[in-house]
């Protein structure tokens, strides 16, 4: 039975740099900001043609109002999950196994089955476990001490997923 020890601490910032990129993924802030940016071309040709009306001003607190929520999920709230979880400034202790993952912290001792998770994916800096809607497990690719050990997470990983990542 393969299995792999982690341990690390996240480093000031870099779990709400990953959540960040968790709701960017989630919220599709791209499509999003492409559809504001469109309906705001929308309301300036409106406005430029035919002067100002209730709907270009119904447009414009619109897009305003959808982007200071866009920018509130993706900049702020972040910062403020990452600021309210103690245990993110713990250090990590995690074991991963073919039967599921030992969770250790000075508060937290738990073994999680695989099956408590329901997606993963990765990025150039993380390797993230989706359990939930909203929650997530965050690995930084700097705990592992070498690229044998990211391979065997992989491994791990694509025997209870398949080899595909899965957006959240």
């Amino acid at each position: 039975m393969e299995s792999l020890s982690l341990s690390f601490s996240y480093q000031p910032g870099e779990y709400a740099r990953a959540l960040r990129r968790v709701q960017i993924s989630k919220l599709r802030a791209v499509r999003d900001a492409v559809i504001a940016a469109s309906v705001l071309g929308l309301a300036a040709f409106l406005w430029f043609f035919n002067g100002y009306s209730w709907v270009v001003g119904v447009m414009l607190v619109s897009i305003l109002f959808f982007c200071l929520l866009l920018g509130f999920g993706v900049f702020v709230v972040p910062v403020l999950v990452s600021r309210s979880q103690p245990k993110l400034r713990e250090p990590y202790n995690l074991r991963f196994s073919d039967e599921g993952v030992h969770f250790r912290t000075t508060g937290i001792d738990s073994n999680l089955s695989w099956s408590l998770y329901s997606s993963w994916r990765q990025d150039s800096d993380f390797v993230y476990l989706f359990h939930g809607p909203r929650d997530v497990t965050i690995l930084p690719r700097r705990a592992f001490s070498n690229a044998d050990d990211e391979a065997l997470l992989l491994r791990l990983i694509n025997r209870r997923f398949g080899s595909r990542s899965a957006a959240a």
